[in-house]
């Protein structure tokens, strides 16, 4: 089904086109002059644009140039104009202002809906290609481009780390050891977003797979808890775990969930402020096993929680970013989870917190 748009100043030919389109099942707009198409087009966006050539007010040409001129998606909507035979000086005029087709009146029914269907079919054609393209431009660069910093990432950290060591002379100190520390920090913070992408990477397409085995429960989440556990100190945030007994052992994948519960303690932990508490509460819910990372934090929007999981996201970007990172650790747990059968549920409240809630298959659970 398309949204299709007609202008058209006779109400019986525009009511009889509406009601071929909408009898083959698609959503029509009907409007009587080119000055109420654009609006409508502005406001609905519509897939193909249908335009009688003479009409009152704005007529169907000048109603074309406003449409190709217009900054938006609608400037490369198909454009098919209606016209009479005798308007053969129109339709060439109208081919050099850029519509793509016409149909003559009276109306050929069968031919209307014919050529309305060829140029859908083309802008998905064209819609898969660019999908395509760009997944292809995606894949090439995040397969691509991180192997690639490696080698003078290694350098960096390995020549700062030296400087930072014993010298023949002496040890670097003053400011020019704080410069070597900061370049030092960097480079390994850089590092460590180059092993996400490259996971990421890994798991999204099929060259990491999970291999299944018996994994404690409690020791996975006291593991990753160990890990954060300096950083959240650090920032006056207590770190806690709750085990069910029914979740003492899980057969999965325990690097994939150890992965996918750090990535999820990463941001719990960045986003929750001094005085704070991250909690991991593991359970078993309507028979099936569920990790859960809670937070005090400041919670997310609901609508960077529609966005949530795009690679690269934030939701304060620029002047107003408070964090550092690029916001992929999400979309790595996604993918780690989602690969294991399960998925990951975040419900969030400005202000009140943030809970990370994954869910896994029931046949996990070993009783």
């Amino acid at each position: 089904m398309a949204l299709i748009l007609v202008v058209e100043d006779e109400a019986a030919i525009r009511d009889d086109i509406e009601d071929s389109l909408r009898f083959e099942g698609h959503e029509v707009i009907g409007v009587a002059n080119g000055r109420l198409g654009l609006d409508a087009a502005l406001t609905a966006r519509p897939d193909l644009i249908l335009s009688d050539i003479n009409m009152p007010e704005m007529d169907g040409g000048q109603f074309l140039q406003a449409v190709r001129a217009q900054a938006t998606e609608i400037a490369n909507t198909p454009f098919v104009f209606l016209t009479a035979y005798a308007d053969r000086e129109a339709v060439i005029e109208g081919k050099k202002l850029g519509a793509d087709d016409y149909i003559t009146k009276p109306i050929d029914h069968e031919l209307l809906i014919e050529t309305v269907n060829a140029h859908l079919r083309q802008v998905r054609r064209l819609d898969d290609q660019k999908k395509q393209e760009l997944e292809d431009l995606r894949r090439s660069v995040l397969d691509t481009f991180p192997h690639e910093l490696r080698t003078p990432l290694n350098s960096v950290i390995g020549f700062s780390e030296l400087l930072l060591g014993d010298l023949p002379g002496g040890k670097l100190s003053g400011p020019p050891r704080e410069y070597v520390t900061l370049i030092l920090e960097s480079g390994q913070r850089l590092r460590e977003l180059v092993e996400r992408v490259l996971d990421l990477v890994a798991v999204t397409t099929g060259k990491l797979v999970p291999k299944e085995g018996e994994v404690a429960c409690n020791e996975l989440l006291e593991g990753c808890v160990r890990l954060h556990r300096a950083v959240a100190e650090r920032r006056g945030v207590e770190i806690r775990v709750e085990v069910s007994p029914a979740m003492a052992r899980l057969r999965s994948d325990e690097y994939f969930l150890r992965r996918a519960v750090g990535e999820l303690l990463t941001n719990a932990v960045k986003f929750t402020t001094q005085g704070g508490r991250v909690t991991i509460v593991s359970e078993v819910l309507d028979g099936q096993p569920t990790i859960d990372v809670r937070d005090t934090g400041e919670g997310i929007s609901e609508e960077a929680l529609n966005r949530l999981g795009s690679p690269f996201f934030q939701e304060n970007s620029g002047l107003a970013r408070r964090h550092e990172g690029l916001g992929i650790g999400f979309s790595v747990a996604r993918a780690f989870v989602e690969t294991l059968g399960g998925r990951i549920e975040v419900q969030s409240t400005i202000r009140v917190g943030t809970t990370a809630k994954i869910r896994l298959n029931p046949d996990c659970l070993i009783a």
